[in-house]
């Protein structure tokens, strides 16, 4: 396992990648725990809290780990109405214990896609096909584990259980040769 030229090696990644992706996971599973509460001014709020944090991480720490500029304004933005929507849309879907795994698996593919093609954008970039790939499949794995797990355990067992799940699907796939 061999991480790619120019850039630090897998534990930093990681660690760069987890600490980007914490406050996004963190954002629907406690937005969701307040969903289920029937307390809306708690979900918003902490949707929002986490996905600014999570899009203001990504943007001054990515950085470190690819050999590029802090990103633009317009892609920080786009993060946090993209990943705003995405998240609020996931709460009320798995709210209403509809679906099934497969269900939850095209939508999450889509969702993936769909991160990875408005960054894309945002950048002024064509779509990197192994960022595609890791963000479809990290919202793949993130939306089976919260299926089959993440929604019956305490919320930050969750959290960081997702986390980890997630970061290493994206880094694994992104980063690694």
């Amino acid at each position: 396992m061999q991480v790619h030229r120019n850039r630090p090696g897998f534990t930093l990644i990681w660690l760069v990648e987890f600490i980007q992706n914490f406050p996004l996971v963190s954002a629907f599973i406690f937005g969701y725990a307040h969903h289920a509460a029937g307390n809306a001014g708690m979900k918003l709020g902490s949707v929002l809290v986490g996905v600014v944090a999570g899009a203001l991480l990504i943007r001054y720490t990515e950085p470190r780990i690819e050999p590029a500029p802090i990103e633009k304004p317009a892609e920080t933005l786009m993060n946090i109405v993209f990943f705003s929507l995405a998240i609020l849309g996931f709460i009320t879907y798995f709210s209403w214990n509809f679906g099934s795994w497969v269900i939850d698996l095209a939508l999450s593919l889509a969702a993936g896609g769909a991160v990875s093609a408005l960054q894309a954008r945002a950048a002024g970039a064509p779509p990197a096909l192994r960022h595609l790939a890791a963000m479809t499949l990290s919202f793949a794995t993130a939306a089976l584990l919260i299926r089959f797990w993440a929604l019956a355990a305490a919320p930050l067992t969750a959290a960081l259980g997702l986390t980890a799940a997630a970061t290493t699907v994206i880094v694994l796939v992104e980063y690694v040769d």
